[in-house]
């Protein structure tokens, strides 16, 4: 039986930096964009809790399903049928996208640091709004799990749209339900696919109820078990599936750890010391794993935070 040390902090530390863990995947959600100021989804506050679906372009059906399970607004029950509700309520971050008012998180810096020190396998990230490649990390690294907002396409028949093109058309064609542009329409109107001349054009992002990119599950199927020592599980509540798979992907020897939010408040306050230390060499580097459901500080790397981890004998 192989022998493994007690699984503490300074354990996998040390695993880290003599060597014996170096090879680190990373999945992340919306909770390590909250501090570049996108609100997340399943928090008070977040999209769901908040979409008011009076205001959206629907059918009563359509608005009471919403009201029952806001996802419906970004469903393909729902988009196949009508696609204005989710034109309406991704409006302000289509165009917020193409201004970069949001920028990359200490989180998205983080790993790249990783990626720096020749640690990153992948990073599994669920999120759409495109700060991950803000970093230098190369795109063969990144696997957008759920799409990005960066790319258009059509959901009826593929075809790509040019980016700049796409979002001149949500300006002039869909109104703005949270009353910051006084220049929108009072009413929405259809965006056509110039090559099927359906209404499907959207931000490649992937809708409840549709398969994800083919990427995902091929680098699933490449990097585990065998080629990941340590799995970060940031920022993401693990509700969506496939993606909370991969906490069943890793080995036997792999162990679970969720985080409590009071553990953490001289973490915080310690954190910007310890992460400069670490942009030069991994000092004390789990405390760059903490994280609170509660704080949304930029102080905090992550929102919400797991570890998978394998520790070999050393």
């Amino acid at each position: 039986m192989q022998h493994t040390k007690s699984l503490t902090l300074d354990t996998i530390a040390h695993a880290i930096k003599s060597g014996g863990c170096k090879r680190i995947a990373f999945l992340t959600g919306a909770g390590v964009s909250v501090s570049a100021g996108i609100p997340d989804f399943r928090s008070p506050g977040g999209m769901y809790a908040t979409l008011q679906p009076d205001l959206l372009t629907a059918s009563e059906d359509e608005r009471s399903d919403m009201k029952v399970d806001p996802t419906n607004v970004v469903s393909w029950r729902i988009f196949r049928n009508n696609q204005f509700p989710y034109l309406e309520v991704r409006r302000p971050f289509i165009l917020g996208l193409s201004e970069r008012k949001w920028l990359a998180t200490l989180s998205h810096w983080f790993i790249q640091v990783c990626h720096d020190k020749g640690l990153l396998v992948r990073l599994y990230t669920q999120n759409i709004d495109g700060l991950d490649y803000q970093t230098n990390i190369p795109s063969d690294f990144i696997v957008g799990v759920h799409g990005s907002l960066g790319q258009i396409g059509c959901e009826f028949c593929g075809a790509d749209c040019d980016v700049h093109e796409f979002q001149e058309k949500v300006k002039k064609n869909i109104k703005d339900i949270y009353g910051c542009d006084a220049q929108a329409p009072k009413e929405s109107t259809p965006i056509f696919c110039e090559s099927c001349g359906k209404p499907g054009l959207k931000p490649k992002t992937v809708l409840y109820g549709r398969r994800l990119p083919p990427a995902y599950f091929e680098s699933v199927e490449k990097d585990f078990p065998d080629h990941v020592d340590l799995l970060m599980i940031a920022g993401t509540s693990l509700t969506v599936g496939p993606a909370n798979g991969l906490v069943n992907q890793v080995s036997t020897l792999f162990f679970l750890f969720s985080f409590i939010t009071t553990l953490f408040t001289v973490a915080s306050i310690l954190f910007f010391f310890v992460f400069s230390l670490s942009l030069v060499r991994f000092v004390s580097f789990p405390l760059l794993l903490f994280s609170s459901s509660s704080l949304h500080s930029s102080f905090l790397p992550f929102h919400t935070n797991y570890l998978c981890c394998r520790i070999p004998p050393y």
